[in-house]
């Protein structure tokens, strides 16, 4: 009975259990113009998202759904926020400390309101464009890998605003953006949704060019709510995928058109999925008063909805953002995403060919910044310690291998003759900007070759008058040892008779001797210490000048770099990039210090 009685009280306890605080909220990304139908892009949205330190230089998974107009596509999102908030750290709490027993029970008190994304039950439009959530979370795998996780909510497709054009527009910027993307269908897959697909297939016809086996988009999932026929096919994963492959087979029945779309789904998507959610109960769906708690929603929905968060979101399930097999960071896919919102502005799609041509320019693009930089990066590191005039060339030389070593070696798509175009205008890049520091290198040399000439003289200088000064206290001390034995044996000299006096005589003698001796040699001391000290603060002098020189260079050095980097490296794309820079090249600064081992002094 007590057994009995404590497990009531802790599962009390357990269920709860509220949710932990959600802090962040919608901030839109893109806007899309019903009346001129064209799509704008908030700048500020993207450099708060992306170009954050904590998120620009990592791995991205971004989810996101897109769909008919109020198919409870916020609502869902809503509780993926629970979920992240209770299982990861993020933007707005980096340093929190993960509560096991929250992460477990991450839906909370059952009566516990939504909150989160706006959403209602109704039938007006509340997502206009696309929204993300502002609070990116954040994920350090035990392998090393850093990963931001994002939420990406989508104005409705399908209502009387929207033409075909528009849900055309809204699923493409949702595919190039997402990695993975949730495609929210009520009841049962229409043709005419997989229909939408046609465009974002084209354009990954042109994507997938170097090796079939890599597809251009990662996760596909077709959510089916309502699904009313779980005898046939249960809800969830397994019944999902079931009905999927009976939906995607192609029929003798099939136009040609939609024998293309199946065929085109399976090579654009690295992974496809169906899901089959229940109907979550009448409250949920026609109450407006309905405050999102799930006490009130039916049992089937609620673990359906649990095994799709968990499908999507525990970190083994986690999918990046890839562009051709190569792993996206946060501030290049927002480089992406500033041409793609460009390609897409007109109200006429543009040519699946030419989204393709932008994103390999981006990609390239992007490639070539990171590489100047590792030349940049090298040239910072150890130009002002080139010392003669034939270094200059072998430091751009060793830098210049490093960059071209590191864009031949980093992952990439397009074809060879592609990539030797992009290699060619990199060593351009590089040239130019060897022609640009190197005058600043030579005029440094020039200066520095006479104020060194007599810094190393005065160096020499100081050095023997330290040498004499040091002779100088040795013969001192010498002299005063001498003179404190002669004062002590004439303490013991006797004066009581003749020859003794005669002794003591002959002592005062040597004694004043001792002291005039003494006098000298303490004078000579003083003398060597003044001159030293003369010679000493000769040579800081001219150390200090030296290093003011070198100063000058550098900051002469520093704006030359800062304007070869808005010109070709990472910052062309941004204005403010320096919080990142640095970790860019870091993996690759590591292999310098042989190569360039004859630039570091000592």
């Amino acid at each position: 009975m007590l057994k009995l009685k404590f497990l009531l009280i802790f599962c009390s306890v357990l269920f709860c259990v509220k949710s932990e605080e959600i802090t962040g909220h919608p901030i839109q990304l893109l806007n899309f113009n019903n009346e001129n139908k064209t799509v704008t892009l908030t700048e500020g949205s993207l450099e708060k998202l992306f170009l954050d330190p904590l998120v620009s230089d990592r791995e991205v998974v971004i989810v996101s759904i897109a769909g008919a107009l109020r198919k409870g596509k916020s609502f869902l999102l809503n509780y993926m926020l629970r979920f992240l908030y209770a299982n990861y750290r993020s933007l707005a709490n980096p340093t929190k400390v993960i509560n096991e027993t929250n992460a477990t029970n991450w839906l909370g008190d059952e009566n516990e309101p939504l909150t989160g994304f706006s959403w209602k039950s109704s039938t007006k439009r509340e997502t206009t464009g696309i929204l993300f959530w502002s609070d990116v979370f954040l994920y350090d795998s035990p392998m090393g890998e850093r990963i931001a996780i994002y939420l990406m909510d989508t104005q409705g497709l399908f209502d009387h605003l929207s033409t075909p054009t528009d849900n055309i527009r809204i699923f493409s910027l949702n595919a190039l953006m997402s990695s993975v993307q949730i495609m929210n269908i009520f009841n049962v897959i229409q043709e005419s949704d997989i229909e939408y697909m046609q465009y974002a297939t084209e354009v990954a016809r042109f994507t997938a060019v170097d090796d079939e086996s890599i597809k251009p988009f990662q996760k596909l999932i077709f959510l089916i709510r309502d699904w009313g026929s779980p005898d046939e096919y249960d809800y969830g994963l397994k019944g999902g995928n079931e009905f999927l492959k009976a939906f995607l087979k192609i029929k003798d029945y099939h136009t040609d058109e939609l024998r293309k779309v199946r065929l085109h789904i399976q090579k654009t998507f690295e992974n496809v999925n169906g899901f089959l959610m229940p109907y979550p109960g009448k409250i949920v769906a026609r109450n407006s008063s309905y405050d999102g708690n799930w006490k009130k929603i039916d049992e089937d929905f609620v673990d359906a909805m649990k095994e799709l968060i968990h499908l999507i979101f525990e970190p083994k399930n986690l999918v990046t953002k890839t562009i051709n097999g190569v792993a996206v960071k946060a501030f290049e896919l927002a480089v992406y995403i500033k041409q793609y919102v460009e390609l897409f502005k007109s109200e006429s799609l543009p040519e699946a060919k030419s989204i393709y041509e932008s994103t390999l320019d981006n990609q390239f693009q992007i490639l070539m910044g990171k590489s100047v930089e590792i030349y940049l990066q090298s040239i910072q590191l150890y130009q002002n310690n080139i010392t003669k005039e034939s270094e200059i060339l072998s430091l751009h030389n060793i830098s210049k291998a490093f960059s071209l070593k590191y864009f031949d070696q980093e992952k990439k798509f397009g074809n060879s003759e592609e990539s030797l175009i992009y290699q060619n205008e990199l060593e351009g890049k590089l040239e130019k900007a060897y022609d640009e520091w190197r005058p600043i290198t030579l005029e440094f040399l020039e200066k520095i070759k006479v104020e060194q000439e007599k810094a190393d003289k005065q160096k020499i200088l100081a050095e023997e008058a330290k040498l004499k000064d040091e002779d100088a206290k040795k013969k001192a001390e010498l002299i005063e040892k001498k003179y404190q034995e002669l004062l002590e044996q004439m303490k013991n000299i006797r004066t009581d008779t003749l020859e003794s006096k005669k002794e003591a005589e002959l002592m005062k003698a040597k004694l004043a001797l001792a002291e005039r001796e003494r006098k000298s040699a303490l004078e000579e001391q003083q003398r060597q210490r003044k001159y030293y000290e003369v010679m000493r603060q000769q040579n800081e002098q001219l150390q200090n000048l030296l290093l003011h020189e070198r100063h000058e260079n550098q900051q002469k050095m520093q704006e030359q770099v800062q304007h070869i980097r808005k010109r070709d490296g990472v910052s062309q794309f941004f204005s403010d990039v320096t919080d990142f820079v640095g970790g860019i090249v870091a993996g690759i600064a590591q292999g310098f210090s042989a190569a360039f081992s004859f630039f570091i002094p000592g």
